[in-house]
């Protein structure tokens, strides 16, 4: 594994990642709890991995940087600004060793913590706030007003896109489906219907955006959910046949479930929240979750099987997976005291963390 495997220290846990691609490298943007935001790149003619910059962002290591998201090399944080103002602040990396957060270009604000960004088919930003809010922003704007506002009433703790639909999980209860067309779901609840998912708080999502033969995924969202008790659930969700025609609950289907991140400790069965998950971008039904134990697992998740294990020996909590565009590799992050359902640190034992990049090869898919 050893040789397929490559590691950067990172200051303190990641709160949030993602990635961006080009032929000859990766790049990966990591904010942190402690305010930074970093530009780590992966070289994979050279099989190296090098931190390009390091920005302080919010100069108080009290003070998280809780999310970040990327379009054409551009960075998107949010910051707070004072105790009743948080801003999207655009990053455009720079040699400049006076960096000054005060001097970047606001897109636009909340009036509450901001946790959440996600850029859209539509190529707008959406962001995801404490205040209940999604709010919708044009990237050629600075300083403007949200192009559209929906009123959420929860925290989004989770969100994913497929084509142009965006997928929020409400404080871990129930979801809602945002349209890139500007039109908004009723919440669906996920104990409603199934008995796989009554009493589950979900933790970590991921929507499986390859096309299968058999269903129109244009009709269908294809996700798994990782709960708190340390299940993987499979799930489908047929969506409404006119944008913004009422959620029904008895669309949303759930089985295939995996009990994926477990341990005994002193003769008892100790379950571990599934913190990450995340499908690969072209083999159908392979599924990578990181749980609270320090492992990555791998699944063929048509069959409900877990095949693979990564970091058997590492017991730091694995935080975030994304799995490239092309599917040669994931990228992980690990790291300390950090809480998937309430989006803060719960221990100062923040200052050990880690990103990994882990390529993959003909061994580690499905046989």
């Amino acid at each position: 594994m050893q040789n397929n495997l490559h590691s950067i220290d990172i200051p303190c846990t990641a709160t949030k990642i993602c990635l961006s691609e080009n032929s000859e490298s990766l790049i990966i943007f990591v904010a942190t709890w402690d305010g930074h935001l970093l530009s780590i790149k992966y070289d994979e003619k050279r099989t190296i991995i090098i931190c390009q910059q390091q920005i302080d962002i919010t100069k108080d290591r009290s003070k998280p940087v809780l999310a970040v998201a990327e379009l054409d090399n551009v960075a998107y944080v949010s910051a707070e600004v004072s105790e009743d103002e948080w801003a999207i602040y655009q990053i455009k990396f720079t040699e400049d060793r006076n960096f000054d957060i005060k001097k970047q270009p606001i897109i636009g604000t909340h009036s509450k913590p901001i946790n959440q960004l996600i850029i859209g088919e539509d190529r707008k930003l959406y962001s995801f706030g404490f205040d209940g809010l999604c709010q919708v922003w044009d990237l050629n704007e600075i300083h403007s007003f949200p192009m559209k506002s929906f009123s959420l009433g929860k925290i989004v703790t989770q969100v994913q896109s497929k084509d142009s639909y965006i997928l929020c999980v409400l404080a871990g209860e129930s979801f809602v489906l945002i349209n890139t067309d500007g039109t908004q779901s009723e919440p669906v609840y996920f104990n409603a219907r199934s008995e796989h998912l009554k009493n589950s708080k979900i933790t970590s999502l991921s929507i499986n955006k390859i096309d299968s033969e058999e269903k129109n995924r244009e009709e269908m969202l294809d996700f798994a959910l990782g709960t708190v008790d340390g299940r993987v659930i499979h799930c489908e969700y047929i969506l409404p046949e006119r944008p913004g025609e009422k959620s029904k609950s008895q669309n949303l289907k759930a089985g295939g479930v995996v009990y994926a991140h477990q341990a005994v400790y002193k003769e008892k069965q100790i379950s571990f929240p599934i913190n990450a998950l995340a499908y690969h971008a072209s083999f159908i039904g392979l599924l990578f979750s990181g749980g609270g134990e320090g492992k990555v697992k791998f699944h063929d998740f048509p069959i409900q099987k877990v095949y693979k294990s990564l970091f058997d020996d590492d017991l730091m909590p694995v935080s975030h997976i994304l799995a490239n565009l092309t599917g040669e590799y994931i990228v992980i992050a690990k790291g300390y005291g950090w809480h998937p359902d309430q989006n803060k640190i719960l221990s100062g034992e923040n200052e050990k963390a880690k990103i990994y990049i882990y390529v993959l090869d003909q061994v580690d898919l499905p046989s």
